[in-house]
C-alpha cells in the first residue's frame, strides 16, 4: 500500500508532456496515433522530471518523422528500443523529405564539430545560398543539373571553383549524414563539384588581354601590389596608421594576425616576431537563434592562425622594426587586454579614436581616406601583404623563405602567384632586402616622422 501511495505521489509530482505518462518508478509510456491507429510504447527510464521532458521531445521527433514520411523500422527502434510497432514501418522513404530539412538538421548537429567562426561561415552559406535556391527541392528531385544551373546564375558564375566548393560544403555533408541515416538513397555531390566550364564565364582571348596591356590596364586584379613610390606616399598620408601600413608591408602578416599582435610577441634583441594567434572579428548572426534555434554557441575573437604553418617565427626586418618603434609611443604603455585563451596582452595596433584593437573592418574608412590623401589608386588593405611578397621577390629573396615568413603551407604558391616578380635566388635569405635599405634613415625625413623615402623600383 505504501509503495502504491508513493507511486501515486510521484505521478502527481512529475509534470509529463502531452502523450507521456508515468507507469512505474522506472518507466514511462508514450502514446501517439499513426494512420488512425493508437500506438503506445514503453520506455525504460528512471522517473524524473528531466526524463519526462526527454520522452516528450522523443515523441515530437517521432511524430515529425512520421508526418514527413521518413520513419523506418530502424529509425523507429532508435526512438523506442523495445518498440512493439516497429514492423509497421518499412524501408527508406524520401519522397517528402525536403533539402531544407536535411540541411537544417545537419546544421544543428554540427555546432560542436567545428570552430565557432568556421561554423558561422557554414551557417551563412546555408541561410543565404543553399536554402534560398535548393531548400524546397525534395531529396528525390535534387539533381546535379540543378547544381549546375545554380552555378551559372549571375551571383555565382564569376566565383572560383574553390569558393563554389566551399559554399556547397554544408549541402554535401548534410546529404552524407542523411545517407548514413537511410533518409536518402544517394548523395549527388559525393566526389563531384560543378566544373569550371559550368561556373565560369568565357575566358578572355589573348587579343583582349594584349589590348588591355597596351593601355596599361591591370590584367590580374587579385594581385595588385603597391610600388615603392605608392607605398611611400601612403605611409606619409596617415600619421595615426602610417606605422601599421609600413609594418604590414615589410612583415607580411595576415590581417587577423597583426590585429592580434601584442608587444609581448616581439623580441627586439633577436629581431623576431612570434606569430601564434589571430583575431577574427565576427558577429554571431541573429538568424541562428531565431530561425534555427541554435543557442549554445559563442564567438571568441581570439584563436590560432589560419593553418599550422601560420604558427611561426617571423624575421623582424629593419623597416618593420622602425614602424614598431614609431608605434611604441602610441600603445606600448597602455594596459593589457584579455586575449581569450592567450591571456592578458598589450596589443600593438589600436584604432586612433576609440582605442579598441584594430580590425580590417574598423580600418576600412581610415584606409580609404589614406589612399585619397596619398593620391594612390584604390586597392584593398590586404594588398599590403601581397606587397611584402612582391618586394621580397624583387629583391631576390628565396621563395621558400618568403613562404615561411608569410605562413604558407605550400611554398610553390609563392612561385605560381607572384611569378612575374621572381628574381635570381640568393643563399642568404632575408639579407638582400636589408642591404638594399641600408641608407633607409640616412635621408632627410623632417617633413614626416613616418616618411620612408623608399628607393624607386
Amino acid at each position: 500500500m505504501d509503495r502504491k501511495q508513493s507511486l501515486d505521489e510521484l505521478k502527481q509530482k512529475i509534470k509529463c508532456p502531452p502523450g507521456v505518462a508515468v507507469v512505474s518508478f522506472t518507466s514511462f509510456t508514450i502514446t501517439f496515433h499513426h494512420n488512425r491507429r493508437r500506438l503506445r510504447e514503453t520506455v525504460t527510464l528512471k522517473v524524473t522530471q528531466a526524463n519526462a521532458l526527454y520522452c516528450g521531445k522523443q515523441r515530437e521527433r517521432a511524430l515529425d518523422d512520421m508526418e514527413k514520411g521518413l520513419m523506418t523500422k530502424e529509425r523507429y527502434l532508435k526512438f523506442f528500443p523495445s518498440g512493439k510497432f516497429a514492423h509497421l514501418f518499412g524501408g527508406v522513404k524520401t519522397s517528402k523529405l525536403l533539402i531544407e530539412d536535411v540541411v537544417t538538421e545537419w546544421l544543428r548537429a554540427s555546432v560542436d564539430r567545428y570552430e565557432n567562426s568556421t561554423f558561422v561561415d557554414y551557417a551563412y552559406a546555408v541561410n543565404n545560398v543553399i536554402l534560398p535556391y535548393f531548400g524546397k527541392f525534395t531529396a528525390q528531385e535534387l539533381s546535379r543539373q540543378h547544381v549546375i544551373d545554380w552555378a551559372k546564375t549571375d551571383k555565382i558564375k564569376d566565383l572560383t571553383n574553390k569558393r563554389i566548393n566551399n559554399m556547397l560544403y554544408p549541402l554535401r555533408n548534410a546529404l552524407d549524414m542523411a545517407l548514413e541515416e537511410r533518409k536518402v538513397d544517394d548523395n549527388i555531390l559525393s566526389g563531384w563539384t560543378p566544373t569550371r566550364s559550368a561556373s565560369r564565364r568565357k575566358k578572355k582571348s589573348t587579343t583582349e588581354l594584349a589590348l588591355r596591356a597596351h593601355k596599361n590596364e591591370k590584367l590580374d586584379k587579385s594581385i595588385d601590389p603597391f610600388t615603392f613610390d605608392e607605398l611611400d606616399k601612403l605611409i606619409n598620408a596617415s600619421e595615426a596608421y602610417g606605422p601599421l601600413y609600413q609594418f604590414v608591408a615589410f612583415s607580411g602578416l595576415r590581417p587577423e594576425e597583426y590585429s592580434a599582435l601584442a608587444w609581448e610577441d616581439i623580441n627586439f634583441i633577436t629581431e623576431t616576431i612570434n606569430v601564434y594567434k589571430a583575431r577574427v572579428h565576427r558577429i554571431l548572426p541573429k538568424f541562428l537563434h531565431d530561425k534555427y534555434d541554435i543557442r549554445n554557441i559563442t564567438l571568441d575573437p581570439f584563436k590560432g592562425p589560419k593553418t599550422e604553418a601560420g604558427i611561426r617565427q617571423v624575421k623582424l626586418l629593419p623597416m618593420a622594426k622602425e614602424a614598431l618603434q614609431a608605434q611604441r609611443a602610441a600603445t606600448f604603455f597602455d594596459p593589457p587586454v584579455d586575449m581569450g585563451p592567450f591571456g592578458m596582452k598589450k596589443p600593438v595596433f589600436k584604432m586612433s579614436k576609440n582605442k579598441n584593437m584594430v580590425t580590417p573592418d574598423g580600418l576600412r574608412k581610415a584606409w580609404q581616406n589614406s589612399l585619397k590623401r596619398a593620391g594612390v589608386r584604390y586597392r584593398k588593405l590586404n594588398m599590403l601583404r601581397h606587397t611584402f611578397a612582391s618586394i621580397m621577390l624583387t629583391c631576390g629573396e628565396d621563395d621558400k623563405w618568403i613562404a615561411t615568413q608569410m605562413g604558407h603551407e605550400d611554398w610553390g604558391l609563392i612561385r605560381t602567384t607572384y611569378a612575374r616578380y621572381m628574381s635570381a635566388m640568393t643563399e642568404n635569405a632575408g639579407n638582400n632586402v636589408i642591404a638594399r635599405f641600408t641608407d633607409w634613415r640616412n635621408k632627410d625625413v623632417s617633413e614626416n616622422r613616418y616618411a620612408t623615402n623608399l628607393p624607386q623600383s
